[in-house]
């Protein structure tokens, strides 16, 4: 089946330990909400999750970096039912999208030292939901020539497809680099772009974004001292700012509290 989502899912090796792993950036773009929490923890918090689940927050972000989970979840008015998943396979995935599920997020987990997918799912509909879905291993290149390498070609198929980069998170186990990538159908098809620097990339997110665009996903490899980053265009763009969310906590929460800012990726 065709499908309104490619999942890319990439192992590239011989990348140092510390790629991204120190690091979780987010983004937040100022809109109404009827509000957002989000957890920290070494374990997985399956209770706290079927607690807000029960206030009628629902998973809008999750990923797992340096042995420790984040979920985000967002209130929801009318909240839709949602599941979650270990390492789903094949069929296990196609089902839930025939039942009209979604792939809310998903995010590479390191589990009894071995590296899983973790995929949350939000049901949107009765019928059947055309997702497509892409997943398998990518070895053009060694280090982090790879991440461009790789991308330029999963990235630029999707958009030949007419799919656009939703969000990207990677993780490193055992010297190998893992990245999950979703990539979806929005009408109309915004304008995309993206790049690697060995210098942070200020001046380039800075130049897009007074251009309109928004930070959609960013990659930093600690050993190579890289950055990866995609950005989208808009018709109506929204103000949004980035952080470093384990260094920059008060700030995110100074934006999240008093300028009316949420967290969007």
């Amino acid at each position: 089946m065709k499908n309104n989502v490619i999942i890319l899912l990439f192992l590239l090796s011989n990348i140092h330990l510390g790629f991204t792993q120190e690091s979780h950036y987010i983004v937040l773009q100022k809109r109404t909400s009827l509000g957002q929490t989000y957890n920290f923890n070494k374990l997985f918090p399956k209770d706290w999750i079927e607690q807000k689940w029960s206030e009628s927050y629902r998973i809008s972000d999750i990923n797992f970096k340096n042995g420790e989970w984040f979920v985000l979840m967002s209130k929801k008015t009318n909240p839709k039912p949602q599941i979650y998943r270990f390492s789903p396979t094949s069929s296990v995935i196609n089902e839930k999208l025939n039942d009209g599920y979604k792939i809310e997020d998903m995010c590479m987990v390191i589990h009894q030292n071995q590296i899983k997918r973790f995929y949350v799912f939000t049901k949107i509909s009765n019928s059947p939901v055309k997702n497509y879905a892409y997943a398998g291993p990518a070895n053009e290149g060694i280090g982090f020539a790879a991440i461009p390498n790789t991308l330029s070609k999963r990235v630029e198929d999707g958009w030949k497809k007419g799919y656009s980069c939703d969000r990207a998170s990677s993780l490193t186990h055992k010297r190998k680099t893992y990245l999950a990538i979703l990539m979806r159908k929005i009408v109309p098809k915004p304008s995309q772009i993206y790049a690697s620097r060995t210098e942070r990339p200020d001046d380039l997110i800075n130049n897009k974004k007074s251009q309109g665009y928004y930070l959609s996903s960013i990659t930093y490899d600690n050993y190579d001292e890289k950055w990866f980053i995609i950005m989208t265009k808009y018709q109506t763009p929204r103000p949004w700012v980035w952080f470093n969310l384990k260094l920059q906590q008060t700030e995110v929460d100074n934006y999240i509290n008093e300028k009316g800012y949420v967290i969007t990726g």
